[in-house]
């Protein structure tokens, strides 16, 4: 078997923006109105007015930060789609490739430009075919395999026809350990995840202190961390293939 992971970042910032929705901000708080405050049971015309020139003044405070609220919110909000950019084919793009061969115990991290990087892919998974070699992965029928697919379609990069049947299922050549894990159940108490797995089979999960989030900004900024990132995420679901009986 071969095992393979593939690691995304965002697209360049100026792509981002024209396919970014921004979102509708506050309306602006408009004209004080005393008629609206509500004085309760008052009487006394002293604590009406002071009643009132609390609201004025805090309806004053809304006018005053209302600008630097909106841009806040709208930066807070691009922010957010930036970060979860890597994990969209419209908004990410494919970095790098793993691959894993536990029979020889070595590994290749392909990387480079990313049209030429996914037809590597689809070459690599057509000699796993023609080998009956399987290629493995954790959660790859929901994530990896789809995000090459859909990369492929806009990168113009032909995706064999036996890839994917009446383009709802993957070709056998695809484990999904994932899928191997939970047996053909389903539900939110199965656990599945890369740590969990870890913890199952006694192998641990991720790296400390790094994510898959902080790969992006890795490979540029400490490339070798990067590969050990992507190292740990061949080599630990190869051991566990294998205790599934995944040859």
């Amino acid at each position: 078997m071969l095992t393979f992971d593939i690691e995304t970042a965002g697209l360049p910032d100026d792509h981002l923006r024209k396919i970014y929705e921004p979102l509708e901000l506050p309306e602006p708080p408009g004209e004080f109105d005393p008629s609206t405050v509500r004085v309760g049971g008052l009487k006394d015309p002293d604590k009406i007015a002071a009643k009132i020139d609390a609201a004025k003044k805090s309806h004053s405070d809304l006018v005053a930060g209302h600008d630097g609220k909106c841009k806040a919110i709208a930066t807070n909000h691009w922010e957010e789609f930036k970060d979860r950019a890597a994990l969209d084919a419209v908004t990410g793009r494919v970095i790098a490739i793993g691959y894993f061969n536990p029979a020889a115990d070595k590994s290749v991290i392909d990387h480079g430009d990313e049209r030429e990087l996914i037809d590597r892919f689809w070459g690599k998974a057509l000699s796993c075919r023609n080998e009956h070699r399987a290629m493995v992965g954790l959660n790859i029928h929901d994530f990896d395999l789809p995000f090459l697919v859909r990369r492929s379609w806009f990168l113009d990069v032909y995706v064999p026809d036996w890839a994917m049947q009446r383009g709802r299922y993957f070709d056998p050549v695809f484990v999904d350990l994932r899928k191997t894990w939970l047996c053909g159940q389903h539900g939110t108490s199965i656990k599945s995840s890369f740590d969990h797995l870890g913890k199952a089979f006694g192998t641990g999960g991720k790296p400390d202190g790094v994510s898959g989030g902080q790969f992006a900004e890795l490979w540029e900024t400490d490339r070798e961390k990067a590969i050990a990132y992507l190292e740990n995420d061949l080599r630990k679901p190869a051991i566990w293939a294998a205790r599934m009986g995944i040859i």
